[in-house]
């Protein structure tokens, strides 16, 4: 009698104990904010200390609408005490850090050169930047400006808030095509995007329910355990993975050859680093003090 009142009694405090943990918890929960924070702190020391200078950073603006357009603009010294982790920045891509797509990149010149693409830089000397945006989503946002360099990664620069008001709906990104016509590449060929999309997840979950209706994924395990890997797939299922490869690979080609007689007016992917960035001169240890590296401590 007294044993069973006891697992009673256990029985109903451990049920106490998991709704109080439960409301505890949801408690805590109610009162969690946005969290405010500069993720370029968790670098290590020698990457925000030893490699860029950033200087005479301004935002043209911050407070903007959607489709209007704003600057970064500043001056970049890249330090001849460069870490010996990270590799030199002979390929390094000038870019913005921001929370998602909140404003598209038109363009970026590094030293009065349009640089779309990697670029190279050299130690000891100081570059003038600038990139110009357009707002796209609404909101209270923080950027940075952020040079990317190979083996080193992200290196930020100064940051700012930017507020942006109007509605997201109203964004349009236009660009001229060779042809002369002008599309606005935020919504062109939207629709073939979720059309191929939704094809290809309809296939691969006919293609995993398919195998997993067959024995599963433990009965396949036990078969392979017991050693009769090889009698496995059936002949009936090696003709269903021939025919869907076939099926994939013919999707594929057909699909791909109407794409190219639709549209035979393409340029090809761009490739290659910029070289030879103009350098500003008479930046850097041309005032009455002079700073020399020495040796890594």
């Amino acid at each position: 009698m007294l044993s069973s009142l006891a697992r009673h009694v256990k029985r109903h405090m451990g049920r106490l104990w998991a709704w109080g943990f439960a409301a505890g918890l949801a408690v805590t929960l109610v009162g969690i904010g946005p969290a405010d924070a500069h993720g370029e702190k968790s670098q290590a020391a020698f990457l925000r200390m030893r490699t860029l200078n950033w200087y005479d950073v301004k935002w043209s603006k911050t407070n903007v609408t959607v489709n209007e357009e704003y600057e970064i603009t500043g001056k970049l010294h890249i330090m001849n005490a460069w870490p010996s982790a990270v590799e030199v920045p002979n390929q390094c891509f000038l870019n913005t850090g921001q929370p998602g797509a909140m404003a598209a990149r038109l363009g970026v010149w590094v030293g009065d050169t349009f640089t779309p693409r990697s670029m190279k830089l050299e130690l000891g000397k100081t570059y003038a930047f600038r990139v110009l945006l357009r707002a796209r989503r609404p909101g209270h946002w923080h950027t940075h400006v952020q040079l990317s360099v190979k083996t080193g990664g992200p290196i930020p620069g100064p940051g700012q808030y930017i507020d942006i008001k109007g509605n997201f709906s109203d964004y349009y990104d236009p660009v001229k095509l060779l042809d002369g016509s002008t599309v606005d590449i935020e919504t062109y060929g939207i629709g073939k995007i979720y059309m191929w999309h939704l094809v290809w997840i309809i296939a691969g979950v006919a293609w995993i329910l398919y195998w997993f209706n067959k024995r599963g994924f433990v009965g396949r395990f036990a078969w392979v355990a017991s050693g009769h890997a090889e009698e496995l797939i059936t002949p009936q299922e090696r003709m269903v993975g021939a025919f869907t490869l076939l099926a994939v690979l013919l999707v594929i080609i057909l699909f791909y050859a109407i794409t190219v007689s639709k549209y035979p007016n393409t340029i090809p992917l761009q490739a290659g680093d910029f070289r030879n960035i103009q350098a500003l001169e008479n930046e850097v240890d041309s005032g009455p003090i002079a700073i020399k590296y020495e040796r890594n401590l």
